[in-house]
Order: structure tokens, then sequence, then C-alpha cells
């Protein structure tokens, strides 16, 4: 799981490892940890449907396990697949369905955050109590990453309440703390935010655009450079400079042909460990027949 922000391909591999590894020892709850991996890098690469139907697998094992920590997890991904999908009710229900087990494990934290961020139609002073919510259980679990998270949130909150000197204090705190713990994709995120918050600045929105692609770049986050580089060519467009726009819409036909390439690769991996998969399960059936 580590991997899914960084190389859904090796994601993909190690959770299609780990589900063979479980499907042979029989270990239920293996066979469902590794579901949830895989359907997270699915639903990553927008496989959005085959993404729903692994996560309701493991959720139905968790179920079955009673393991309730990581029944709110898989829930909680799933109202993001739905909120990705445009169903943002169905979304949110999910997200709501998960709150109102009352839980303060550290799951929790991401739940509140999730919420904060997809539901557009809370308060302001809705956004800061799930905003707390989300800073006392990542506190209590020493969760860095959350935390920082959280930072970039209520600079979110400021930024849409004018309060802009307070808004980009918290957001150079955040990015402080993401280099200070190395997170690079957070420090990406973070300074696509700058990005968002120069945005009536064009010349400072580009600058964090571009900071954002060459950082995304050197680290390898393949998943944000075409939407990094689609933010650039819009202010690059904004200067007027022809050789620049040109030399960026280069930069953007040639990630877009890439991605295409590792795309197709995706595909044909996820095809082929389905095809294994069916082939055992026949297999499997046939040899319980035969004893039977």
């Amino acid at each position: 799981m580590l991997y899914h922000m960084k190389n859904v391909d090796t994601c993909l591999y190690y959770g299609i490892t780990a589900k063979e590894i479980a499907t042979r020892l029989q270990y239920q709850k293996g066979k469902a940890d590794a579901d949830n991996v895989i359907a997270s890098v699915l639903y990553i690469r927008g496989m959005y449907q085959e993404s729903l139907q692994l996560y309701t697998n493991a959720l139905s094992t968790y179920k079955a396990q009673k393991d309730s920590s990581n029944i709110c997890q898989v829930i909680m991904n799933m109202g993001n697949v739905y909120i990705s999908l445009g169903d943002t009710v169905k979304g949110l229900g999910f997200f709501r369905k998960v709150i109102k087990t009352g839980r303060r494990d550290s799951i929790m934290s991401l739940v509140y955050a999730n919420y904060c961020i997809s539901n557009s139609a809370l308060s302001d002073d809705s956004c800061q109590y799930y905003i707390n919510k989300t800073r006392e259980i990542a506190s209590k679990y020493k969760d860095h990453r959350v935390l920082i998270a959280v930072l970039d949130l209520e600079s979110s909150l400021l930024l849409r309440q004018n309060r802009h000197k307070e808004s980009l204090k918290l957001l150079d705190s955040a990015l402080y703390e993401a280099r200070k713990y190395e997170l690079d994709d957070q420090e990406i995120y973070l300074l696509s935010s700058y990005t968002q918050y120069y945005k009536d600045q064009p010349d400072s929105a580009l600058n964090y655009a571009c900071r954002t692609y060459h950082l995304a770049k050197e680290k390898d986050y393949i998943l944000d450079l075409i939407p990094t580089l689609k933010i650039v060519l819009t202010y690059t467009e904004l200067s007027g400079d022809k050789n620049k726009i040109i030399h960026v819409l280069k930069l953007l036909e040639a990630e877009m042909a890439d991605e295409y390439e590792k795309l197709k690769k995706f595909v044909g991996d996820y095809i082929k460990y389905n095809t294994i998969q069916s082939d055992n399960t026949v297999s499997a059936h046939l040899l319980n027949m035969e004893q039977g």
C-alpha cells in the first residue's frame, strides 16, 4: 500500500503477489487485505467498477471476521470511488455511515478529512469542526501525514474566508513539515496548493505549477505529471509566450503518450492476473467435484 501514491504498477505487483500467497494458504484476512490494495490501485487507474467489486469482496470478509477497523477503511474507500464517479450523494453517505459508528481509531482521521474535502456544502463552522476532529485523532496517533493535511485544509478554509496572510502562514508550515519528514507526495500536493493560492497572480501560480511538475518528475510520481502539466499550460498560455507554450505542449504530448503505454501494460497485467485467477478457480472446482 505504501507504493500506491508513487508507482501503481509496483503496487499492483505486490498486491497480486500477496493475493496469490494468501489464496494458497487459505488466509482469508490476507486475501481481503490484498483485495483492498488491488482495489485501491484500480481506483487510481480509473477502473471504478472493478475497484468497487474488489472492495465489496474485502468488505464481506472483514464483516465475517468482525474486523471493524478495516470495515470502516473499506467503506471510506468505496465512498471515495463514488465521489470520483460524480455520485457525491452516495459517496458522502458512505462517509457518514462510518462517522456514525463513533469510532476514534486512526482510520477515522482520514474519514473526517475526506468528508471535509468532498462536501462543498459544509459551512465554515462545520469544516472547522471536522478539521478539529481530524487533528484530534491524528495527534493521538502521531500521524504526521494527516496532521500536515490538516494544515492544508485549514489553509484552504482561511483562503475561502479571504484571510490570505493566515492561510499562507499555515501553508508554509505544512510545506516545512512535509520536507522535514521527507514526504515527497505531500510536498507535491502542497506545491499545487500554492498554485491555487496564487491563482490570481499568474506569474507566481505558474512558478509553483512548474515546481510541482519538476518535483513529481524527479520523484517519479507519474500520476501527477499530466494534471500538473495541464495547469502549467493554462498559466503559460496566459503569458502569451508562444515558444514556451509550444514547449509545454510537447512535454504534455510526450507524457500522455508515455502514460498511454503504461496504462496498456497495466490493464494487460490485470487481465492476465484475472485469467489466471479464473483458471485456478475452475481447476479447484473440478478437483472438488472429482474428490466428491
